[in-house]
């Protein structure tokens, strides 16, 4: 499932990146949830992105914090 929410908003839930109608600028989120190989392909094409830091992941720390307010 791929969740979005738009520019107006507006949250948008569709099952596959075909799915997705209109212009990609017109949101501000895009949340994928079971992504397979072929979304994380569109995702690099459509965003020009580069994930190969991705590939090394036994480079990578993970952090997290508790805020308390």
């Amino acid at each position: 499932m791929i969740e979005l929410i738009g520019k107006d908003s507006k949250k948008y839930s569709v099952n596959s990146i075909h799915e997705i109608v209109g212009d990609l600028s017109d949101f501000i989120v895009i949340q994928f949830h079971d992504y397979t190989a072929t979304d994380i392909d569109w995702l690099k094409q459509q965003f020009e992105l580069d994930f190969a830091i991705m590939s090394h992941f036994e480079d990578i720390e993970i952090s997290s914090h508790l805020l308390e307010l």
